[in-house]
This record gives C-alpha cells, structure tokens and sequence, in this order.
C-alpha cells in the first residue's frame, strides 16, 4: 500500500511505499474492491491517509513550536532591551 500527501502542483502527489508493521491513521471509508481495498473520502472531504510514527512526529513538532516560541522571545527581548539599534534601522 502506498500513501500521498499534496505537494505544491495540485495534480501531482508524493508518494511513498508503508512497509509491514508501519503504524498509520485513516481518514475516509476503505472499501474492498477487486483490485484491492479502496479509501475514498466522505462528502467534500478527500480521503486521507498518514504514515509512519505518529508519537514521533508529534514530539518532533512539539519540540520546533517550542524552539519557534522561545527564539521569538528571544528577539522580542532584544528588541525591547536595544530600542536604539533597532529605531535606527527604521524598524
């Protein structure tokens, strides 16, 4: 089975291979066909489908959001601290 994300041409998807074992979520209705199973997706909403480790991914962004905010106050203080060097820049 292999899964897509958008990329940033519509038409075109990013595809890559879950191998056995992989964990996964799914959003839509899986169907059996004869060809195999079928997701499609419900109403006006396309069919998703997310690969790989879940618990991973959602610490690796909890993980950038906090560097993100920490840096940002970081530069806020800077700012705050310089006002001078910062007016002089015309900011």
């Amino acid at each position: 089975m292999s899964f897509g994300r958008k990329t940033h041409t519509p038409d075109r998807y990013q595809e890559t291979a879950i191998g056995e074992g992989d964990e996964g979520a799914v959003q839509g209705t899986v169907t059996e066909t004869e060809d195999g199973p079928l997701l499609r997706g419900s109403g006006d909403e396309p069919p998703v489908l997310v690969g790989g480790d879940l618990e991973r991914r959602s610490a690796e962004l909890r993980r950038s959001a906090g560097m993100q905010l920490g840096l940002a106050g970081v530069m806020f203080t800077l700012a705050v601290a310089t006002p001078g060097l910062f007016g002089s820049l015309g900011f």
